[in-house]
């Protein structure tokens, strides 16, 4: 089981919808769903390395090109949106 990473959050807390292996780095990986969270874990030790929040995933709507994380929402308003790899932050 994967367990939270330095702020003791626990993994995601619905049901999740898409996962991604980030191509550069096979020990990380890229999960969302229905919590409006996405989390970038490190396999290694199973603890969550990043988290961002907001995008509300509900199918295979995550990927990964440059250091840029594309995510896919299913609101009504910005349904597609880019953050940062390295930080998190929105494009």
């Amino acid at each position: 089981m994967m367990k939270s990473g330095t702020n003791n959050e626990p993994g995601h807390s619905l049901r999740i919808f898409s996962a991604k292996f980030v191509r550069d780095d096979e020990n990380l990986l890229i999960t969302g769903g229905w919590d409006k969270n996405v989390k970038i874990w490190d396999v290694r030790s199973g603890e969550i390395v990043r988290n961002i929040v907001g995008p509300f995933i509900c199918g295979d709507s995550i990927d990964i090109f440059e250091n840029v994380i594309l995510t896919g929402s299913y609101t009504d308003q910005k349904q597609i949106s880019m953050y940062e790899f390295g930080t998190g932050k929105l494009i």
